[in-house]
């Protein structure tokens, strides 16, 4: 990687660490962008450059947290250990983290902007969607291998029903903030216990 290329990458580093600490602080809407820019020691112009909208700013951030976080369920299917419920309620729950406590308002934001069908909202939302059912699929194929899982089950259409139900549970607890993360997780726990134990051994 060139000098130039490295001084890019850091500059882009430095932005997104500056937007987090601030939305952080002082939330999304209030945060600007001429703000940011003074918190990343670069001038206006210069952050325009890289992001010309502070949704573009947003979609990084939160993409950048699906990507850590498909590293780590990749993680837990690669350990998977025989137990399909146990290791799918692992699953929900390292997702779960990717909604909860701070990023449950900028996935509030996203969902805003989905609604006035933004475009920058959508890419965030489709990688979300690409990720989950990949690991998903992953998951219950790994379990087939193991014999854990009935072999004649479609562990694409699996996937797809279980990243239904998770994905309204999760727009539920990112709407709701009444809605706590256990409250979460033992409702698709219960759910995905009634949808699969049928087709284990």
């Amino acid at each position: 990687m060139s000098i130039r290329e490295r001084k890019k990458r850091q500059a882009r580093q430095d932005i997104l660490g500056a937007a987090r600490q601030l939305i952080d602080e002082r939330g999304y809407t209030a945060a600007t962008m001429r703000e940011i820019a003074t918190a990343a020691d670069i001038s206006y112009q210069t952050l325009y450059n890289y992001f010309p909208t502070k949704a573009q700013i947003l979609q990084a951030i939160l993409i950048g947290n699906v990507e850590r976080l498909g590293a780590s369920i990749d993680h837990i299917i690669e350990e998977y250990d025989h137990n399909l419920l146990a290791t799918l309620q692992t699953v929900n729950r390292a997702r779960m983290g990717a909604f909860a406590e701070g990023d449950r308002s900028l996935w509030q934001e996203v969902a805003a902007e989905i609604f006035q069908h933004s475009a920058e909202a959508n890419t965030i939302y489709h990688a979300v969607d690409q990720a989950a059912h990949r690991l998903l699929q992953a998951l219950f194929e790994a379990a087939q291998r193991a014999g854990e899982l009935d072999e004649t089950v479609s562990s694409a259409l699996l996937a797809d029903t279980v990243f239904a139900l998770s994905q309204h549970a999760f727009g539920r607890f990112i709407a709701d903030t009444t809605i706590t993360e256990d409250d979460t997780l033992r409702r698709l726990g219960a759910q995905a216990e009634l949808l699969i134990a049928p087709y284990l051994p």
